[in-house]
Parts: structure tokens; sequence; C-alpha cells
């Protein structure tokens, strides 16, 4: 599938969602790993942590990971990764997503409370000199507070909605 989206899209930067459990298989680290290291540079895979694993799991497994060149990320902080839950792994992993549409009803404005949470999230990937990705861009808008904040990494409906790599491709 990594080769398939990889050609079609002719973008080798590419994500794959994990939950801990497949994160925790040895199996499947050693499979990713040697995959990365015989069809992609080093970070251009990033392994997206849906569901965190336990501290002593992600400091072991890594080690690995990271060995091979695959960034680690948080996915969804904010909303379902709480920071009291995730501060001390942050230094495990190279980044973190804010899903903003995790945060509010599709549609809706941005309150301040939400606008605040993000700054929050920004500023601690800051001071860990973490990578940032803004999750749930839909409006100008979101893309103006973005902009206002200093956030660089965005994705969203606002770019584009999810397509099949074969739709890239007509």
């Amino acid at each position: 599938m990594l080769d398939c989206a990889i050609q079609e899209l002719n973008n080798h930067h590419v994500s794959i969602n994990l939950t801990a459990r497949q994160f925790a298989n040895p199996d499947f680290q050693a499979a990713i790993s040697h995959y990365v290291q015989t069809h992609l540079l080093p970070r251009e895979l990033t392994v997206e942590l849906v569901a965190t694993p336990e501290l002593s799991e992600l400091q072991q497994l890594s080690v690995g990971y990271r060995a091979a060149g695959i960034l680690l990320a948080f996915d969804d902080v904010g909303s379902d990764n709480l920071f009291q839950q995730i501060k001390m792994m942050l230094p495990y992993v190279n980044t973190v997503k804010f899903a903003l549409q995790n945060m509010r009803p599709l549609g809706t404005p941005t309150t301040d409370a939400i606008v605040s949470t993000l700054k929050f999230w920004f500023d601690k990937a800051e001071e860990q000199q973490m990578l940032f990705t803004f999750e749930g861009i839909e409006s100008a808008a979101d893309v103006q507070l973005a902009n206002h904040l200093g956030i660089t990494r965005g994705q969203g409906y606002y770019f584009a909605k999810p397509q099949l790599p074969a739709t890239f491709m007509a």
C-alpha cells in the first residue's frame, strides 16, 4: 500500500496511523523499519500514534523506530491525548498533531478556549523543539489563526478532502 501511495502521489513523505498494539508489535516494527531502509530516505515516514502506549513501552520501542529514520507523532493532542497523560512521553516523539475538528463541531466558530488550547500545544511543541501540525483546517479563518500563532504545518478540508491515490492520476 505504501508503494502504491508513494508512486501515485509522487510524494515520499507519508504517514500511517497505528494503534498502541500495532506500534508495539515487534514483527511490524521490523517490517516497517526494513521498508523504510530499502524504499525511503530517513524521516520520510511518520507513524502517528492514535492511542498512547505505556511510557516504558514507548521509551523502548521509539529507539528502533527512530533508528530506522521513522518519525513518531502523537495524533489528536488536546482532545484525545491530554497533556497530563503524555507530558513524560514527549521526549520520545518527534511531532504532535492538534485536531481542531475534535474540538469543535464542523462549521462552527473557534472559541477562545480552543484557541488557548491550540496555543498551549503549539508552545509545548516549540519548547520541546518538536514539529507541530494543525489538523482540521476548514476555512480561511483557520489559516489566519495558524498564521497569527506562527504555525506553519497544517492539514484539513480547506486544502483538500482525502482522496484515493488513483484520483490524483486522472
